[in-house]
Parts: structure tokens; C-alpha cells; sequence
């Protein structure tokens, strides 16, 4: 049995490293490849006809899974196909590649996280006298914290992950998959949690063409983000009612 159980630890390390490596080669080459021509993507588009909302999809759901920034994307999407086509382009995209890189980050990542977290839950903080070692128990308490937190209050979580500017929207999603949230607190709180975002860049995109749709997009944008915060807010309450 002890056996077995080193050999699965080592294969969930090599399945975390595996991980680990692809999203820095990912970022990597995304850093490398540098910003795409507005011009070029202009000129593909119109040559692919009716398959380009297609290929936007895919090309979006790609981007995140390469640690494309959306706010890139979400930009050059209004700039291409108009801010609400480009807007519910990006959406289905980002989902997409977000799922994607969710079930990536699960079968790679969340039997070593597991272990990792039963591990130093294991731990009775004997010996830890010193300030370093001090401050790596609070540290790993505090991963298990959040981890467990996640798995009552995912969709909450979620919903403030997305919502937060600076957060990466691909290696966030690979990383919830390597913790307990479920997919479909993942799923909801993503979508609501991009909504406002992704309509005002793609709205900024389209104003680059014609800024007669950027006053509706910007105001459809808002009310969007007061839905999003009453929704996330009224899920909160019961979640914390029914504990």
C-alpha cells in the first residue's frame, strides 16, 4: 500500500509539474508572439465570410488557453466584428476556453493540491519554532483555507476573481481547477463575473470604427455590472443561510 501510494504521489507531482511547465511555455510564447496586427486580423476576417464568428470563437477560446490577455482580445473583438457581436463573440469564447483550461487544471493539478493540503492539515506545528517556519504554517493554513472555502462558496469566489481588473483570466482557470470549487460555481460566477468587463472593451474596440454604439454599449456595460454585484450578493445570503 505504502507503495502505491509513493508511486501516486510521484505521478501527481509529474501531472502538477506538466502543468506548471505548459502554462510558462504558454506565457512564454504569448510574450514573444507580442500584440496582434489590427489590420491583418481585419483583413482575415473579411476573407473568411460567414465562418469568421466561428473562428473568433475558437480564436478566443485559444487565446485564453495561451494566457492571451482578454482585455486584448475583448478589444480587438469590437474592433473587428462591432462592440455587441464582438461582445457575445468574446463571451462564448472566453467560457469555452475557461471550461477548457478549468478540466485541464483538474486532471492535472488538484490531486497533488489535495495531497499537498492533507499533508500540512497533518501536521500538529511541533517543532516549528522560528519565525520562517512559523510563517510557512500560517501560509499553508491559509491555502487551506481558501481552498476550503472554495468548495462551500465557489461561485462568490469566482464571481470576485473575474470581476477583479488585474486577475489573469487563462491561469486563473487553470488554477480553480486545481482546487475544490465545482464547475458549475466556476461556470456561473465566471459568466457573470466577465459580463461587465467584456462589454466595455469590446465597446471601446467598436468605438475605434464608429463611436455612435458607444454610449448604449457603456450604459447596457453598467447596468450589467449592478446585475452582476445583486446577483453575486443575493447567492452570498443564501449560501451563508443554508450553512
Amino acid at each position: 500500500m505504502a507503495v502505491k501510494t509513493a508511486h501516486q504521489s510521484r505521478a501527481a507531482l509529474w501531472r502538477f509539474g506538466s502543468l506548471v511547465g505548459g502554462i510558462v511555455v504558454l506565457a512564454a510564447l504569448m510574450l514573444l508572439a507580442g500584440p496582434p496586427d489590427a489590420e491583418l486580423l481585419r483583413a482575415r476576417v473579411a476573407d473568411l465570410g460567414g465562418l469568421g464568428p466561428w473562428v473568433a470563437v475558437v480564436g478566443v477560446a485559444t487565446g485564453i488557453l495561451m494566457l492571451v490577455p482578454r482585455t486584448v482580445m475583448s478589444i480587438t473583438s469590437g474592433l473587428l466584428f462591432g462592440w455587441l457581436p464582438g461582445f457575445c463573440y468574446i463571451m462564448i469564447g472566453s467560457l469555452l476556453g475557461a471550461t477548457i483550461g478549468f478540466v485541464i487544471g483538474r486532471l492535472l493539478g488538484r490531486e497533488f493540491v489535495a495531497q499537498r493540503l492533507e499533508r500540512w492539515a497533518s501536521r500538529d506545528g511541533a517543532g516549528t519554532d522560528g519565525r520562517r517556519a512559523a510563517l510557512r504554517r500560517w501560509t499553508e493554513r491559509q491555502l487551506a483555507n481558501v481552498d476550503a472555502w472554495l468548495g462551500r462558496s465557489g461561485f462568490v469566489g469566482m464571481w470576485i476573481v473575474r470581476v477583479i481588473p488585474l486577475s489573469h483570466f487563462g491561469f486563473t482557470s487553470y488554477a480553480a481547477g486545481t482546487t475544490t470549487v465545482r464547475y458549475r460555481h466556476f461556470a456561473i460566477g465566471t459568466l457573470l463575473g466577465a459580463l461587465p468587463s467584456s462589454l466595455g472593451y469590446t465597446a471601446v474596440g467598436g468605438a475605434i470604427l464608429g463611436a455612435g454604439g458607444l454610449p448604449m454599449a457603456m450604459l447596457v456595460a453598467t447596468g450589467m455590472s449592478l446585475f452582476s454585484v445583486t446577483v453575486a450578493l443575493v447567492v452570498r445570503r443564501r449560501l451563508l443561510r443554508g450553512r
